[in-house]
Protein backbone atom coordinates (compact mmCIF):
# COMPACT_ATOMS: atom_id res chain seq x y z
CA UNK A 1 0.00 0.00 0.00
CA UNK A 2 1.06 3.35 -0.78
CA UNK A 3 2.53 4.95 1.94
CA UNK A 4 0.11 7.96 3.17
CA UNK A 5 1.09 11.72 3.56
CA UNK A 6 0.71 14.05 6.45
CA UNK A 7 -0.08 17.64 6.44
CA UNK A 8 -0.63 19.76 9.26
CA UNK A 9 -1.14 16.50 11.33
CA UNK A 10 -4.23 15.38 9.43
CA UNK A 11 -4.30 12.62 6.33
CA UNK A 12 -4.20 14.27 2.79
CA UNK A 13 -7.14 14.06 0.36
CA UNK A 14 -4.83 12.58 -1.72
CA UNK A 15 -3.74 9.44 0.51
CA UNK A 16 -7.09 8.94 1.13
CA UNK A 17 -7.97 8.16 -2.56
CA UNK A 18 -4.58 6.38 -2.97
CA UNK A 19 -5.83 3.73 -0.32
CA UNK A 20 -7.99 0.79 -1.67
CA UNK A 21 -10.34 -0.41 0.83
CA UNK A 22 -10.10 -4.39 0.76
CA UNK A 23 -13.21 -5.82 0.19
CA UNK A 24 -12.74 -9.61 0.60
CA UNK A 25 -14.10 -9.78 4.12
CA UNK A 26 -17.43 -8.03 4.00
CA UNK A 27 -20.60 -9.69 3.78
CA UNK A 28 -22.01 -9.95 -0.42
CA UNK A 29 -24.47 -7.41 -0.79
CA UNK A 30 -25.89 -4.69 1.20
CA UNK A 31 -28.52 -6.86 3.62
CA UNK A 32 -27.63 -5.01 7.20
CA UNK A 33 -27.77 -8.60 8.57
CA UNK A 34 -32.01 -8.89 9.02
CA UNK A 35 -31.87 -12.21 7.81
CA UNK A 36 -29.27 -13.63 9.64
CA UNK A 37 -29.70 -15.11 12.67
CA UNK A 38 -29.03 -12.76 15.15
CA UNK A 39 -31.86 -10.16 14.53
CA UNK A 40 -30.98 -7.74 18.06
CA UNK A 41 -27.64 -7.03 16.27
CA UNK A 42 -27.55 -6.49 12.68
CA UNK A 43 -23.57 -6.34 11.66
CA UNK A 44 -23.75 -5.96 7.49
CA UNK A 45 -20.26 -3.86 7.45
CA UNK A 46 -17.59 -6.11 10.25
CA UNK A 47 -14.81 -4.09 10.30
CA UNK A 48 -12.20 -5.26 8.31
CA UNK A 49 -8.51 -5.56 9.77
CA UNK A 50 -5.61 -6.50 7.38
CA UNK A 51 -2.57 -8.54 8.40
CA UNK A 52 -0.11 -6.41 6.57
CA UNK A 53 -1.03 -2.93 8.11
CA UNK A 54 1.35 -1.95 10.74
CA UNK A 55 0.93 1.84 11.49
CA UNK A 56 -2.17 3.77 12.88
CA UNK A 57 -1.78 5.90 9.82
CA UNK A 58 -2.02 3.18 7.44
CA UNK A 59 -4.71 1.76 9.12
CA UNK A 60 -7.11 4.96 9.71
CA UNK A 61 -6.60 5.83 5.89
CA UNK A 62 -8.03 1.77 5.09
CA UNK A 63 -11.02 2.91 7.58
CA UNK A 64 -11.94 5.64 4.91
CA UNK A 65 -13.37 4.19 2.14
CA UNK A 66 -12.40 6.21 -1.27
CA UNK A 67 -13.57 5.45 -5.06
CA UNK A 68 -10.66 7.84 -6.62
CA UNK A 69 -8.38 10.73 -5.91
CA UNK A 70 -9.71 13.62 -3.72
CA UNK A 71 -13.07 12.10 -3.79
CA UNK A 72 -14.84 10.67 -0.58
CA UNK A 73 -17.36 7.86 -0.77
CA UNK A 74 -19.60 7.19 2.12
CA UNK A 75 -21.49 3.66 2.85
CA UNK A 76 -25.33 3.43 1.94
CA UNK A 77 -27.19 5.21 5.00
CA UNK A 78 -30.52 3.70 3.38
CA UNK A 79 -31.68 -0.14 3.42
CA UNK A 80 -35.14 -0.41 1.71
CA UNK A 81 -36.45 3.13 3.25
CA UNK A 82 -35.17 2.47 6.59
CA UNK A 83 -31.64 3.95 8.98
CA UNK A 84 -30.58 2.22 12.35
CA UNK A 85 -29.76 3.91 15.65
CA UNK A 86 -28.94 2.77 18.82
CA UNK A 87 -32.12 1.93 20.62
CA UNK A 88 -31.11 3.13 24.63
CA UNK A 89 -32.63 4.81 26.68
CA UNK A 90 -29.71 7.17 26.89
CA UNK A 91 -30.64 8.22 22.88
CA UNK A 92 -34.46 8.52 24.14
CA UNK A 93 -33.25 10.66 26.91
CA UNK A 94 -31.33 13.34 24.25
CA UNK A 95 -34.39 13.48 22.06
CA UNK A 96 -36.30 14.56 24.93
CA UNK A 97 -34.36 16.94 26.44
CA UNK A 98 -33.21 18.67 22.42
CA UNK A 99 -37.09 18.45 21.78
CA UNK A 100 -37.73 20.27 24.93
CA UNK A 101 -34.74 22.73 25.53
CA UNK A 102 -31.90 22.42 27.67
CA UNK A 103 -32.63 25.08 30.96
CA UNK A 104 -30.98 28.58 30.28
CA UNK A 105 -30.44 31.02 33.10
CA UNK A 106 -29.08 35.06 33.47
CA UNK A 107 -26.36 33.69 36.00
CA UNK A 108 -24.87 31.21 33.75
CA UNK A 109 -22.27 33.03 32.30
CA UNK A 110 -20.72 33.84 35.60
CA UNK A 111 -20.63 30.33 36.16
CA UNK A 112 -17.59 27.75 36.17
CA UNK A 113 -18.29 23.61 35.74
CA UNK A 114 -16.40 22.06 38.52
CA UNK A 115 -16.58 19.17 40.18
CA UNK A 116 -18.68 17.75 37.59
CA UNK A 117 -21.77 20.31 37.08
CA UNK A 118 -22.83 20.98 33.66
CA UNK A 119 -24.34 24.20 32.59
CA UNK A 120 -27.74 24.79 31.18
CA UNK A 121 -28.36 20.84 32.23
CA UNK A 122 -31.83 18.91 32.05
CA UNK A 123 -31.93 15.88 34.34
CA UNK A 124 -33.55 12.89 33.29
CA UNK A 125 -34.28 9.21 34.42
CA UNK A 126 -35.90 6.37 32.54
CA UNK A 127 -36.27 2.82 33.90
CA UNK A 128 -37.36 -0.51 32.64
CA UNK A 129 -38.51 -3.95 33.88
CA UNK A 130 -35.12 -4.57 35.54
CA UNK A 131 -32.47 -1.62 35.04
CA UNK A 132 -32.51 1.68 35.16
CA UNK A 133 -30.43 4.99 33.85
CA UNK A 134 -30.76 8.56 35.45
CA UNK A 135 -28.14 11.75 34.83
CA UNK A 136 -28.18 15.09 33.79
CA UNK A 137 -27.34 16.11 29.85
CA UNK A 138 -25.93 19.52 29.45
CA UNK A 139 -22.41 21.58 28.51
CA UNK A 140 -18.96 21.88 30.00
CA UNK A 141 -19.14 25.43 29.79
CA UNK A 142 -20.99 28.55 29.76
CA UNK A 143 -23.18 28.91 25.88
CA UNK A 144 -22.77 31.50 24.04
CA UNK A 145 -25.41 33.79 22.49
CA UNK A 146 -25.47 31.97 19.01
CA UNK A 147 -25.69 28.59 20.74
CA UNK A 148 -28.35 29.52 23.28
CA UNK A 149 -30.49 30.79 20.12
CA UNK A 150 -29.94 27.70 18.10
CA UNK A 151 -30.64 25.08 21.33
CA UNK A 152 -33.84 27.38 21.49
CA UNK A 153 -34.65 27.97 17.64
CA UNK A 154 -33.30 25.01 15.60
CA UNK A 155 -33.96 21.96 18.22
CA UNK A 156 -35.30 20.16 15.38
CA UNK A 157 -32.04 20.02 12.84
CA UNK A 158 -30.08 19.02 16.00
CA UNK A 159 -32.62 16.33 16.55
CA UNK A 160 -31.95 15.16 12.56
CA UNK A 161 -28.16 15.47 12.98
CA UNK A 162 -28.70 12.97 16.40
CA UNK A 163 -30.50 10.46 14.12
CA UNK A 164 -28.11 10.88 11.17
CA UNK A 165 -25.21 10.81 13.19
CA UNK A 166 -26.37 7.47 14.13
CA UNK A 167 -27.44 6.29 10.88
CA UNK A 168 -23.48 7.48 9.79
CA UNK A 169 -21.80 6.10 12.27
CA UNK A 170 -23.60 2.19 12.07
CA UNK A 171 -23.13 2.53 7.98
CA UNK A 172 -19.54 3.29 8.74
CA UNK A 173 -18.36 1.63 11.92
CA UNK A 174 -21.48 -0.89 12.92
CA UNK A 175 -21.50 1.67 15.82
CA UNK A 176 -17.80 1.05 17.04
CA UNK A 177 -16.83 3.27 19.95
CA UNK A 178 -13.33 3.09 19.33
CA UNK A 179 -13.12 3.42 15.72
CA UNK A 180 -14.63 7.39 14.29
CA UNK A 181 -17.10 7.36 11.48
CA UNK A 182 -15.39 9.87 9.00
CA UNK A 183 -17.94 11.73 6.63
CA UNK A 184 -17.72 15.05 4.69
CA UNK A 185 -19.96 17.88 5.35
CA UNK A 186 -20.96 17.56 2.26
CA UNK A 187 -22.73 13.77 2.61
CA UNK A 188 -24.06 15.15 5.58
CA UNK A 189 -26.01 17.44 4.18
CA UNK A 190 -26.95 14.56 1.94
CA UNK A 191 -27.79 12.62 5.19
CA UNK A 192 -29.77 15.85 6.35
CA UNK A 193 -31.99 15.93 3.52
CA UNK A 194 -30.65 19.07 1.98
CA UNK A 195 -30.53 19.44 -2.35
CA UNK A 196 -27.91 19.42 -4.54
CA UNK A 197 -27.07 22.34 -6.94
CA UNK A 198 -27.25 21.98 -10.34
CA UNK A 199 -23.04 21.30 -10.41
CA UNK A 200 -23.50 18.30 -7.53
CA UNK A 201 -22.44 20.32 -4.62
CA UNK A 202 -24.22 22.00 -1.26
CA UNK A 203 -25.13 25.47 -0.95
CA UNK A 204 -21.72 27.06 1.28
CA UNK A 205 -24.42 28.38 3.63
CA UNK A 206 -26.24 24.79 4.56
CA UNK A 207 -22.62 23.48 4.86
CA UNK A 208 -21.61 26.09 7.12
CA UNK A 209 -25.03 25.70 9.12
CA UNK A 210 -24.48 21.95 9.20
CA UNK A 211 -20.95 22.84 10.77
CA UNK A 212 -22.68 24.75 13.65
CA UNK A 213 -24.96 22.20 14.47
CA UNK A 214 -22.05 19.26 14.58
CA UNK A 215 -19.74 21.63 17.07
CA UNK A 216 -23.11 22.28 19.41
CA UNK A 217 -24.48 18.45 19.65
CA UNK A 218 -20.62 16.96 20.08
CA UNK A 219 -20.29 19.88 23.17
CA UNK A 220 -23.35 17.76 24.90
CA UNK A 221 -21.90 16.03 28.13
CA UNK A 222 -23.29 13.67 29.78
CA UNK A 223 -23.02 12.53 33.90
CA UNK A 224 -25.24 9.69 34.44
CA UNK A 225 -25.69 6.63 36.65
CA UNK A 226 -26.86 3.34 35.38
CA UNK A 227 -27.74 0.03 37.00
CA UNK A 228 -28.09 -3.39 35.28
CA UNK A 229 -30.36 -5.88 35.69
CA UNK A 230 -27.59 -7.96 37.56
CA UNK A 231 -27.32 -5.54 40.58
CA UNK A 232 -23.91 -3.90 38.85
CA UNK A 233 -24.02 -0.34 38.96
CA UNK A 234 -21.64 1.78 36.22
CA UNK A 235 -20.80 5.79 36.22
CA UNK A 236 -21.35 7.13 32.83
CA UNK A 237 -19.96 10.11 32.09
CA UNK A 238 -18.15 12.20 28.85
CA UNK A 239 -19.66 14.13 25.88
CA UNK A 240 -22.48 12.43 24.20
CA UNK A 241 -20.57 12.07 20.56
CA UNK A 242 -16.83 12.08 20.96
CA UNK A 243 -14.73 13.73 17.84
CA UNK A 244 -11.55 13.00 16.93
CA UNK A 245 -10.02 16.10 15.63
CA UNK A 246 -6.41 14.86 14.15
CA UNK A 247 -8.16 13.10 11.92
CA UNK A 248 -10.39 15.36 10.42
CA UNK A 249 -9.70 17.99 7.40
CA UNK A 250 -11.54 21.56 6.02
CA UNK A 251 -14.31 19.88 4.85
CA UNK A 252 -14.70 16.31 7.03
CA UNK A 253 -15.41 15.11 10.77
CA UNK A 254 -14.80 12.03 12.39
CA UNK A 255 -16.55 11.02 15.35
CA UNK A 256 -17.91 8.24 17.05
CA UNK A 257 -20.01 7.50 20.26
CA UNK A 258 -18.90 9.09 23.33
CA UNK A 259 -17.00 6.48 26.04
CA UNK A 260 -20.04 5.88 27.95
CA UNK A 261 -21.14 3.92 24.93
CA UNK A 262 -18.20 1.53 25.35
CA UNK A 263 -18.80 1.11 29.02
CA UNK A 264 -19.39 -2.71 29.51
CA UNK A 265 -21.63 -3.30 32.18
CA UNK A 266 -23.79 -0.84 29.76
CA UNK A 267 -22.66 -2.38 26.39
CA UNK A 268 -23.59 -5.82 28.13
CA UNK A 269 -27.07 -4.87 28.49
CA UNK A 270 -27.34 -2.58 25.76
CA UNK A 271 -26.41 -3.62 22.20
CA UNK A 272 -30.25 -3.49 20.84
CA UNK A 273 -30.57 -1.42 17.16
CA UNK A 274 -33.40 0.18 15.96
CA UNK A 275 -34.90 0.67 12.73
CA UNK A 276 -36.96 3.97 11.49
CA UNK A 277 -38.15 4.97 8.35
CA UNK A 278 -35.59 7.46 6.95
CA UNK A 279 -38.21 9.55 5.63
CA UNK A 280 -37.33 11.42 9.45
CA UNK A 281 -34.40 12.80 7.49
CA UNK A 282 -36.30 14.22 4.70
CA UNK A 283 -38.61 16.38 6.71
CA UNK A 284 -38.47 19.97 6.95
CA UNK A 285 -37.79 21.75 10.12
CA UNK A 286 -39.37 25.19 8.85
CA UNK A 287 -42.37 22.94 8.44
CA UNK A 288 -42.61 20.16 9.79
CA UNK A 289 -40.97 20.76 13.09
CA UNK A 290 -43.32 18.87 15.30
CA UNK A 291 -43.75 16.20 12.99
CA UNK A 292 -39.51 16.28 13.54
CA UNK A 293 -39.92 16.28 17.53
CA UNK A 294 -42.76 13.53 17.99
CA UNK A 295 -41.35 11.69 14.87
CA UNK A 296 -38.14 10.70 17.17
CA UNK A 297 -40.01 10.21 20.05
CA UNK A 298 -42.13 8.12 18.60
CA UNK A 299 -39.17 6.10 16.75
CA UNK A 300 -36.86 6.26 20.39
CA UNK A 301 -39.86 3.91 21.47
CA UNK A 302 -40.31 1.94 18.48
CA UNK A 303 -37.65 -1.10 19.29
CA UNK A 304 -37.68 -0.93 23.27
CA UNK A 305 -41.67 -1.66 22.15
CA UNK A 306 -41.14 -4.47 19.84
CA UNK A 307 -42.31 -2.83 16.84
CA UNK A 308 -45.73 -4.03 18.39
CA UNK A 309 -48.76 -1.08 18.21
CA UNK A 310 -47.53 1.77 20.55
CA UNK A 311 -50.10 2.73 22.59
CA UNK A 312 -49.44 5.80 24.29
CA UNK A 313 -50.99 8.73 26.36
CA UNK A 314 -51.68 11.94 24.79
CA UNK A 315 -50.19 14.00 27.46
CA UNK A 316 -46.87 12.72 27.79
CA UNK A 317 -46.82 12.63 24.26
CA UNK A 318 -47.00 16.51 23.88
CA UNK A 319 -45.07 17.02 27.60
CA UNK A 320 -42.05 14.69 26.01
CA UNK A 321 -41.55 16.47 23.01
CA UNK A 322 -42.19 20.31 23.77
CA UNK A 323 -45.34 20.96 22.27
CA UNK A 324 -47.41 21.31 25.76
CA UNK A 325 -44.91 23.92 26.42
CA UNK A 326 -44.88 25.70 22.95
CA UNK A 327 -48.73 25.43 22.60
CA UNK A 328 -49.77 25.68 26.43
CA UNK A 329 -51.61 29.01 26.04
CA UNK A 330 -53.92 27.44 22.92
CA UNK A 331 -54.56 23.83 23.46
CA UNK A 332 -57.41 23.75 20.39
CA UNK A 333 -53.73 25.04 18.09
CA UNK A 334 -51.96 22.12 19.97
CA UNK A 335 -54.16 19.66 18.65
CA UNK A 336 -54.37 20.70 15.65
CA UNK A 337 -50.64 20.55 15.27
CA UNK A 338 -50.55 17.47 16.62
CA UNK A 339 -52.89 15.83 14.59
CA UNK A 340 -50.97 17.50 11.14
CA UNK A 341 -47.70 15.96 12.83
CA UNK A 342 -49.13 12.71 13.43
CA UNK A 343 -50.55 13.07 9.54
CA UNK A 344 -46.56 13.89 8.13
CA UNK A 345 -44.95 11.07 9.75
CA UNK A 346 -47.97 8.67 7.69
CA UNK A 347 -47.32 10.36 4.94
CA UNK A 348 -43.51 10.33 4.52
CA UNK A 349 -43.19 7.00 6.22
CA UNK A 350 -42.36 7.29 9.96
CA UNK A 351 -44.98 5.54 11.09
CA UNK A 352 -48.10 3.25 10.01
CA UNK A 353 -51.86 4.03 10.70
CA UNK A 354 -52.63 5.93 13.54
CA UNK A 355 -55.92 7.01 15.52
CA UNK A 356 -57.28 7.88 18.87
CA UNK A 357 -57.83 5.02 21.34
CA UNK A 358 -61.27 3.74 21.98
CA UNK A 359 -62.58 1.85 25.13
CA UNK A 360 -66.03 1.49 23.40
CA UNK A 361 -65.78 -0.16 20.47
CA UNK A 362 -69.10 0.06 19.52
CA UNK A 363 -70.32 3.55 17.18
CA UNK A 364 -71.57 6.04 19.46
CA UNK A 365 -75.92 7.08 19.10
CA UNK A 366 -76.04 10.39 17.95
CA UNK A 367 -79.48 10.69 19.12
CA UNK A 368 -78.59 9.04 22.25
CA UNK A 369 -78.29 11.88 25.35
CA UNK A 370 -75.74 9.90 27.47
CA UNK A 371 -73.65 8.88 23.66
CA UNK A 372 -73.67 12.23 22.92
CA UNK A 373 -72.53 13.45 26.50
CA UNK A 374 -69.51 10.88 26.46
CA UNK A 375 -68.13 12.55 23.01
CA UNK A 376 -68.61 15.94 24.49
CA UNK A 377 -66.28 15.08 27.63
CA UNK A 378 -63.84 13.07 25.38
CA UNK A 379 -63.23 15.94 23.14
CA UNK A 380 -63.23 18.43 26.40
CA UNK A 381 -59.64 16.14 27.73
CA UNK A 382 -58.66 15.00 24.75
CA UNK A 383 -54.78 15.48 26.44
CA UNK A 384 -56.06 12.31 28.92
CA UNK A 385 -56.75 9.93 25.89
CA UNK A 386 -54.40 8.23 23.92
CA UNK A 387 -53.45 7.52 20.40
CA UNK A 388 -52.26 4.00 18.80
CA UNK A 389 -49.51 4.19 16.66
CA UNK A 390 -48.95 1.49 13.87
CA UNK A 391 -45.68 0.66 12.29
CA UNK A 392 -45.01 0.34 8.70
CA UNK A 393 -44.88 -2.87 6.99
CA UNK A 394 -41.01 -3.29 7.64
CA UNK A 395 -41.48 -2.74 11.08
CA UNK A 396 -44.88 -4.81 11.53
CA UNK A 397 -42.14 -7.82 9.77
CA UNK A 398 -39.43 -7.10 12.63
CA UNK A 399 -41.98 -7.24 14.84
CA UNK A 400 -42.81 -10.92 13.67
CA UNK A 401 -39.43 -11.74 13.65
CA UNK A 402 -38.08 -10.56 16.82
CA UNK A 403 -41.41 -12.46 18.62
CA UNK A 404 -40.18 -15.41 16.80
CA UNK A 405 -36.43 -15.33 17.98
CA UNK A 406 -38.18 -14.85 21.54
CA UNK A 407 -39.97 -17.47 21.18
CA UNK A 408 -37.63 -19.59 20.24
CA UNK A 409 -35.13 -18.80 22.77
CA UNK A 410 -37.59 -19.51 25.38
CA UNK A 411 -37.77 -22.96 24.10
CA UNK A 412 -34.46 -23.28 24.61
CA UNK A 413 -34.28 -22.62 28.07
CA UNK A 414 -36.95 -24.35 29.10
CA UNK A 415 -35.53 -27.50 27.26
CA UNK A 416 -32.21 -27.04 28.80
CA UNK A 417 -33.73 -26.41 32.63
CA UNK A 418 -35.50 -29.80 31.98
CA UNK A 419 -32.82 -31.89 30.81
CA UNK A 420 -30.73 -30.22 34.24
CA UNK A 421 -33.33 -31.32 36.11
CA UNK A 422 -32.19 -34.97 37.72
CA UNK A 423 -34.22 -37.73 37.80
CA UNK A 424 -35.77 -39.07 41.13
Amino acid sequence: MTTSTRRNGHVTWAAIGAARYQRTSRVPGNTWGLDSWSLEYPSPFPGYRSPNVRSRTAQRVLDIRAGGAGRFVARPLVWHGLIRFSSDRIHKAAVEVLARGFHFSPYDQDETASSGDLHHSRSFQSAGGKDRVEGRLGFRRPLTDRERELLKDQRSQLIKLQFALWARAFAETDGDPSRPAVVTLSQLCEDLGYRRLQNGAHRPEHKRQVAEWVELLTSVWMNGTYRAPDGRQSHLAGPLWRRFLDWEGERSIAFAPGSWYADPVWRQHNQRVGLIGAGLLSLRPDRDRWAISIGAYLASLARMNGYRPLTLRVTTLIERTGLQDAEQRNPSRMREMLERALEQLETSGVIGEWDWFHTDPTEPDMDAPADLLRLAADGAHWTERSLVIQWPVRLRDREVALRSSREAQTSVRRATRTRAVPKR
